[in-house]
């Protein structure tokens, strides 16, 4: 015996098991199946993970991906033990953007929107306080080049899953830049939809419905 400890890793089994239980613990499902993902254990059975989430699960990849951002988030705000965390993956998800882009500034999001809220805050109050905060990052270097590199790929050492992420890279980057500049879109909208008046006001809510519905069929195609 060295003393040196051997780390346990659930199987697949385990963590299927885990998303079985339903998304009533949309953390565990979110948890379980970004180690799916990322430990690669869905090459069991299917050659990718958006193959394994819509024939094991019948649910997209996107779906799938909001999930695991929701665990992400919960993962990181509860670490602030004195702020209750989110009570359902709505509020969760809401946060997604902040934790990608400033972890420090979802915390602090978080504990802003409980603070003004309490009890009574909903996924469309989290996303008020989100959206300010993200039209405050936003430099004019950001706004003329909104190319940034995408967060949460697996770090994978294998030369077979490098060749695949790199044969993918390219489209994923446009895509993520596509993502970006449309967010920016979205964001501003929704704040200036709160001052807009008079003849400006459906002219900024027919802006933040189409920004919208791109960003939909965007993340749809992802």
């Amino acid at each position: 015996m060295t003393g040196t400890s051997v780390e346990v890793r659930p199987t697949l089994a385990e963590l299927e098991a885990s998303v079985e239980r339903g998304l009533a613990t949309f953390v565990e499902v979110g948890a379980a199946l970004l180690a799916i993902r990322d430990r690669r254990l869905y090459r069991e059975a299917h050659g990718t993970f958006e193959d394994y989430c819509r024939e094991r699960w019948r649910f997209s990849r996107p779906r799938a991906y909001q999930m695991i951002e929701a665990a992400e988030v919960m993962a990181l705000v509860s670490t602030n033990v004195d702020i209750a965390p989110p009570t359902n993956e709505a509020q969760a998800r809401e946060l997604a953007p902040l934790v990608k882009a400033d972890p420090e500034a979802a915390r602090e999001a978080w504990a802003e929107a409980r603070a003004e809220h309490g009890d009574k805050l909903t996924a469309q109050k989290v996303r008020r306080v989100v959206d300010v905060t993200l039209l405050k990052q936003i430099t004019p270097d950001q706004v003329d080049d909104p190319m940034r590199p995408e967060a949460g790929l697996p770090a994978d050492d294998d030369p077979a899953d490098a060749l695949e992420l790199a044969e993918t890279s390219l489209r994923e980057r446009e895509r993520v830049a596509l993502l970006d500049a449309l967010w920016r879109v979205v964001h501003a909208a929704r704040v200036a939809a709160k001052f807009a008046d008079g003849d400006l006001a459906p002219r900024v809510a027919a802006l933040l419905t189409e920004a919208e519905q791109l960003v939909k069929v965007a993340e749809e195609a992802r």
